[in-house]
C-alpha cells in the first residue's frame, strides 16, 4: 500500500509543471538563504567594520551620480551661498554678516564656528554683528560619536554662545549616519547629544523659512533621509559683493561660510569634494522644493527579489530543456536584460517620482541564482538517476 502510494506521488511530481514548480520554489528558497547570509549576516560583525567603510556605495550614490551629470542646470533663487574665503579676519567676517543682515535675507545660517577668543576688537565686531540679526541660525557641532548608544557625548560651540543664548543654535554635522560613511548621502532633523537631541542646521533653516513646507517634510521624514542632490545649483556671492547684489538676497536664506576651505570638504555621490555649505543648501532645497525622496520598504524588496527570482529560475529549467545547446547562452542573456531593466526601472523612478528602490538584495539573488541552479540540479538529477534506477528493478 505504501509502495503504491509512493509510485503515485512520484508519478505526480513528474509532470512538468508541477516537477518545475517545486524545484523552484526549492531552488529560490536555497538562493534566498545563502543571499541572507552574504547581504546581512556580514553587518553585524565588527570583523568586516573596514571593508564596510572601504566599499561604502548603495545604488542611490550611482543614480545621484548619473543625474548629476545633467545638462539640465536648475538655479535655486531661494537659497544664496555668501562665501568668507576672503576675509582675513573675524572682523572682516562681521562685516560680511552685517551687509547680509542689511539685505533683509528671510533667514541667515552662520556655517562658521568660532571655539576661541582671539582678539577683543574683532571678537567684540563679530559679537555685535550677530547680535543685531534676530533670524540668524548659529552652527555647534557634535564629536565622540557612541555607537553603543547612538549619541554623540561631546560639543563643540562658539566661544560666546553664553552671550548670545537667546539665538536659536544648530548641529552643522553632515553625517548623520555616523557609524561607519564616508559619503555624505542623507541627512537627519535632529541629532542625539548625551541625554538630549539637537537639531541639524538645514532643518532649522528650513522651519524658520516656511514652517508650512517643513511640516509637510516631517510627515514624510524617516530617522534618515536622502539628499536628493538633483542638478540644483546655487548663487555664490563674494562677501565683498553683497551690497552689490541686494535684490538676490532679499527675503532668500543666505548660507554664510567658507566654501574653499580644505577642512570643510566632504564626498558625496555627485562630487568627491562639495563643501559643507553647498551640502546644506542641497539639505535645504530637498525640503523647500519638497523633493523628499521616498525610500521602497526593505521587506517589499526582498517580496520582490524572491519573485523575480523564482520566475527567473522556472524560465531557467524550461530552458535547460527546449534548447540545451543554447540554454547557457540564453540564461546569461536574461540575466543580464533583467538587471538592465531593473537599473533602468530604478534610475527612472529615482528621477522622475523621487523613489529609491535599492535592489541591492535582487541582484545579489539573481548573481547566485547559476551557482545554486548549477549545484542543486546537479544533485536533483543524481538523486533522480538512481531514483530511476530502483524503479526498474
Amino acid at each position: 500500500m505504501i509502495k503504491k502510494l509512493l509510485k503515485t506521488i512520484y508519478s505526480f511530481y513528474k509532470l512538468r509543471f508541477i516537477h518545475t514548480t517545486i524545484h523552484a520554489i526549492v531552488a529560490t528558497a536555497l538562493i534566498y538563504l545563502l543571499a541572507n547570509f552574504i547581504f546581512y549576516i556580514p553587518l553585524s560583525l565588527d570583523y568586516f567594520a573596514p571593508i564596510q567603510k572601504s566599499n561604502d556605495f548603495q545604488l542611490s550614490d550611482v543614480f545621484s551620480a548619473i543625474r548629476g551629470k545633467s545638462k539640465i542646470i536648475n538655479l535655486n533663487e531661494e537659497i544664496v551661498i555668501v562665501s568668507t574665503d576672503d576675509c582675513v579676519d573675524r572682523g572682516e567676517i562681521a562685516e560680511v554678516i552685517a551687509m547680509v543682515n542689511s539685505c533683509n535675507p528671510k533667514v541667515i545660517g552662520l556655517d562658521i564656528i568660532f571655539k576661541e577668543a582671539i582678539e577683543m576688537e574683532n571678537d567684540t565686531k563679530l559679537i555685535e554683528a550677530i547680535s543685531d540679526c534676530s533670524n540668524i541660525v548659529l552652527a555647534c557641532q557634535l564629536k565622540e560619536y557612541d555607537k553603543v548608544n547612538k549619541r554623540y557625548e561631546q560639543k563643540v560651540n562658539n566661544f560666546f554662545s553664553h552671550y548670545l543664548s537667546h539665538l536659536t543654535e544648530a548641529s552643522i554635522n553632515i553625517n548623520s549616519s555616523a557609524e561607519y560613511h564616508s559619503i555624505v548621502r542623507d541627512f537627519s532633523t535632529s541629532i542625539v547629544y548625551n541625554e538630549d537631541t539637537i537639531s541639524t542646521f538645514s532643518t532649522v533653516i528650513a522651519n524658520l523659512y516656511n514652517n508650512d513646507l517643513y511640516n509637510e517634510f516631517r510627515k514624510k521624514e524617516k530617522e534618515t533621509n536622502l539628499i536628493n542632490f538633483g542638478a540644483d545649483e546655487f548663487r555664490r556671492i563674494k562677501g565683498s559683493d553683497v551690497l552689490e547684489n541686494k535684490d538676490l538676497l532679499s527675503g532668500k536664506v543666505v548660507i554664510i561660510g567658507d566654501v574653499d576651505s580644505p577642512g570643510d570638504q566632504h564626498n558625496t555621490p555627485v562630487n568627491i569634494s562639495m563643501s559643507g555649505c553647498i551640502i546644506h543648501a542641497h539639505i535645504l532645497s530637498t525640503i523647500l522644493r519638497n523633493k523628499h525622496i521616498d525610500i521602497v520598504d526593505e521587506k517589499v524588496n526582498v517580496y520582490i527579489a524572491v519573485v523575480v527570482c523564482f520566475i527567473f529560475v522556472f524560465i531557467s529549467q524550461i530552458v535547460k530543456k527546449q534548447w540545451s545547446n543554447l540554454s547557457e547562452l540564453i540564461i546569461r542573456v536574461i540575466q543580464f536584460l533583467l538587471l538592465a531593466a531593473f537599473f533602468v526601472g530604478g534610475y527612472y523612478l529615482f528621477v522622475n517620482s523621487n523613489l529609491y528602490w535599492s535592489f541591492a538584495f535582487l541582484l545579489i539573488m539573481l548573481g547566485l541564482t547559476t551557482l545554486v541552479f548549477d549545484i542543486y540540479f546537479g544533485a536533483v538529477n543524481a538523486i533522480e538517476g538512481r531514483l530511476n534506477e530502483k524503479n526498474k528493478k
